[in-house]
């Protein structure tokens, strides 16, 4: 019997497929950027580069492909690695832009509390003009999920009016937030309040908070407001929740009829508007005094 001599072709070949699979495993991770599909295959793309801000950047770009795609978790699991955080310096508003994008898309008050640490309220004013709408609206919801809202109102009061919201849009969502924030929040930031739109913001919301205030108390105070506050955005066009006060104060009607959207898009903001109004009327001590008949 004659023995077989190996193939030495053969031999190699085989030897060179056990090392791959042994380095790489039986489904090794390709180094193609342009073959890469999941967040694993993005991230040892990143790994292979050579540096650090480079491999930042591929990242960053992915993360807003993946976003324009839908694919947020994916974007998440790119923006949350540990070679994207920190961020370098010339990529911190990049990357702040497109985490505040990914949280809100996904509703993630966890990762919205790590971001809004990070903010400043101007934040939104460090980008392109054209980018400037949309970084404050991510801003604003950003605070809204970290459940800051005095941070919230006080982004949008850094807004020029209409850049985010119409006029009437932005007071009634900054008047809404504000009622979120303690009294004691807003004392204590009113102290340190340099703006004139803020200042006037916090005058408002404290004057209209002291206790015992008539419906007549709380017409003349809006209206010693507006006198003194004559240039703030607020003034000409007050908080639809507040702009009724001043007028019941005086003509004290026999039958009031509110009619506002309960449904559809604009439903919660009816619905702020009907609560304000109606907390407002009971809780004036002279509303037993009258007969007036509301419809909502």
């Amino acid at each position: 019997m004659t023995d077989r001599v190996p193939n030495p072709s053969r031999f190699v070949a085989i030897l060179a497929m056990t090392l791959v699979i042994a380095v790489t495993g039986c489904a090794p991770i390709s180094l193609n950027p342009d073959a890469a599909q999941t967040p694993e295959e993005f991230l040892a793309v990143a790994r292979s580069m050579d540096e650090a801000v480079e491999a930042q950047r591929y990242l960053m770009r992915t993360a807003d492909q993946l976003q324009s795609e839908g694919r947020h978790r994916d974007a998440r699991r790119l923006l949350q690695s540990e070679l994207v955080s920190p961020p370098a310096e010339p990529l911190r508003d990049q990357y702040l832009l497109l985490a505040m994008a990914g949280a809100v898309a996904l509703d993630d008050p966890e990762w919205a509390g790590q971001i809004a640490d990070s903010l400043n309220v101007d934040q939104f004013g460090q980008y392109r003009e054209d980018l400037k709408p949309q970084a404050a609206r991510l801003q604003v919801d950003i605070f809204r999920l970290a459940r800051q809202p005095l941070q919230a109102a006080l982004t949008l009061m850094a807004t020029p009016p209409d850049m985010v919201l119409p006029a009437n849009e932005r007071n009634d969502r900054i008047w809404q937030l504000l009622k979120r924030v303690p009294a004691s929040a807003i004392r204590n930031r009113s102290e340190q309040a340099i703006g004139y739109d803020s200042q006037g913001w916090f005058e408002l919301a404290l004057m209209l908070r002291e206790p015992g205030m008539s419906l007549e108390d709380q017409g003349k105070a809006i209206r010693s407001w507006q006198a003194n506050w004559a240039g703030h955005p607020a003034a000409s066009q007050l908080p639809s929740e507040l702009s009724l006060i001043p007028m019941l104060s005086q003509e004290r009607p026999e039958k009031i009829a509110l009619a506002l959207p309960l449904s559809g898009p604009l439903a919660s903001a009816g619905a702020a508007v009907r609560d304000g109004f109606m907390a407002a009327f009971y809780a004036d001590p002279s509303a037993d005094d009258f007969d007036i008949e509301i419809t909502i």
